[in-house]
């Protein structure tokens, strides 16, 4: 299995959870430590591809909270819309790699 990420953790049940820590500045406009969210899968290469976009998400919304500026993160559309990309992937990955 290649390396996972510190973002990434696994559960009891082999799911994989998106977790990062919430910057102490931004703990009260943010109002939480840390953001925790289930990616609803147990394939790590699913997880590394959805945990990306939602590490990238995360980081744009404390960017713009830094600045000032609200933003709200979807969460739970940004889980899903990764998660689908990365099957998609990996569908057509598996299907293009076929014996003559």
């Amino acid at each position: 299995m290649a390396h996972t990420p510190a973002y990434l953790q696994l559960s009891k049940s082999s799911i994989f959870y998106f977790r990062i820590r919430v910057p102490e500045a931004l703990r009260t406009v943010v109002g939480k430590r840390e953001i925790h969210r289930s990616l609803r899968t147990r394939c790590h290469r699913v997880a590394i591809i959805a945990g990306g976009r939602l590490l990238a998400a995360c980081e744009y919304m404390f960017e713009q909270a830094l600045k000032g500026k609200a933003v709200s993160l979807p969460m739970q559309e940004a889980t899903e819309a990764a998660s689908e990309q990365a099957v998609s992937n990996q569908v057509v990955t598996s299907s293009s790699v076929q014996s003559p």
